[in-house]
């Protein structure tokens, strides 16, 4: 729906994974955790982003950690910016939501 190398930035508040879970398909278990859905979705985001397009995603850092964030978007080649200001964002939302950010850019 979305012409290839149409966006300049895509920006997500991922699903937190506390009330509601989610399957990346079919025959996969239902699971909290939104890194499969995250795993999904980032080849077709990096499609639509335009070179040097930057995506922004908050996530609860409860079901998603940091790392394992960085390293979906790592292995579809962008480049996590994981220096201040972009960096050490944690904030917490409530007792089941430690709402985090992270920034990266397109390859």
């Amino acid at each position: 729906m979305v012409k290839k190398k149409s966006c300049d930035v895509i920006i997500s508040d991922l699903p937190y994974g506390v009330q509601h879970g989610s399957k990346g398909d079919r025959n996969s278990n239902m699971s909290r955790s939104p890194i499969g859905l995250l795993r999904e979705a980032i080849p077709a985001w990096y499609h639509v982003l335009k070179t040097k397009g930057s995506i922004a995603l908050s996530y609860n850092e409860f079901t998603m950690k940091y790392e394992a964030v960085a390293e979906v978007l790592e292995e579809n080649r962008f480049k996590v910016l994981d220096e201040a200001p972009y960096n050490s964002y944690l904030h917490r939302v409530d007792q089941s939501i430690n709402r985090n950010l992270i920034v990266a850019v397109k390859a």
